[in-house]
């Protein structure tokens, strides 16, 4: 899953690729280096709720007839890598444009036992599709809002899908926030509203509802998840709420008070009182969404 990343934060469409979670659809710059790691945190905070996400998805399908599943813009295959799991019987195709990301797919799904049965294709998802043969499942997380052309992607998936086949896509419902209930709160909503104004228009995208059923899908139902625990000493959950400020950070340190300027570069520094890899009171509130669509 494409967690799996950090939807909200903003990104230009050289960004763009899935994951766990951070869609690859087109080029990222080239210096965003810490991309891969981000969303491989992303994917340990989010663990529960991409655990809860999967089985919603394995429970809505006949399991043991899923035998080729396709992850649609992979990020570092999260999502990738719990669907061969949830699916044990089946193989799992990953698609992105970067190839860094499709190493690491590699790599983790290798690591994680399940290598033989996850293949990866570089693919420019707003070009021409390979050949890829048919499947009983398509997977989708937050890659299909960065499409050029989500309704002939969609048309595509439909072309790709075996009959009662199914899609899953899931989004981002809301901005993750980390300091709910601690000192940092009021710091933390002045934050976002600098950083409001720099993505407009970033990770917008309609109740998918409609334009599945434009495309021809049947069945669709939907239902949100909810990210909402302590992450207390989890050293991830530090690491990661701090790679999301760090890449929010040169969005809104023109806009920020001095004081939250500081504030804000304390809290990513790696040393430091400070430090969020030093906090212990952080919390994760965010939400997923998914619906699921069928192929007549």
């Amino acid at each position: 899953m494409t967690s799996h990343a950090l939807h909200d934060a903003p990104h230009t469409a050289s960004d763009h690729a899935s994951s766990a979670h951070e869609p690859h659809t087109a080029h990222r710059h080239a210096g965003d280096h810490d991309l891969p790691e981000l969303l491989n945190l992303d994917a340990r905070v989010m663990a529960p709720t991409n655990a809860a996400i999967m089985g919603y998805v394995h429970a809505q399908t006949s399991g043991s007839t899923v035998r080729r599943i396709l992850d649609v813009g992979a990020g570092t295959g999260t999502g990738a890598i719990a669907l061969a799991q949830q699916f044990p019987q089946a193989e799992v195709v990953a698609l992105d444009i970067a190839e860094d990301m499709l190493r690491e797919v590699e790599r983790r799904a290798a690591a994680d036992g399940v290598g033989a049965r996850v293949s990866v294709q570089q693919v420019d998802l707003n070009g021409s599709w390979p050949a890829l043969g048919h499947f009983e499942l398509a997977w989708a997380c937050a890659s299909i809002h960065e499409l050029a052309d989500p309704d002939a992607a969609f048309g595509k998936l439909l072309a790709l899908l075996n009959p009662g086949g199914m899609l899953a896509i899931t989004e981002m419902s809301v901005t993750t926030r980390f300091f709910a209930g601690t000192a940092d709160s009021e710091f933390e909503e002045r934050l976002h509203t600098a950083l409001a104004p720099r993505i407009v228009g970033h990770n917008d995208y309609p109740d998918w509802t409609v334009k599945l059923t434009a495309a021809g899908f049947t069945n669709i139902v939907s239902r949100t998840f909810v990210a909402d625990r302590a992450l207390g000493d989890d050293a991830a959950g530090g690491r990661y709420a701090q790679a999301y400020l760090k890449k929010i950070q040169p969005y809104v340190a023109g806009q920020l008070s001095s004081a939250d300027a500081q504030r804000l570069a304390a809290l990513v520094s790696d040393d430091g009182e400070a430090s969020l890899r030093r906090r212990t009171d952080l919390s994760l509130d965010a939400l997923r969404h998914t619906w699921l669509g069928r192929r007549p």
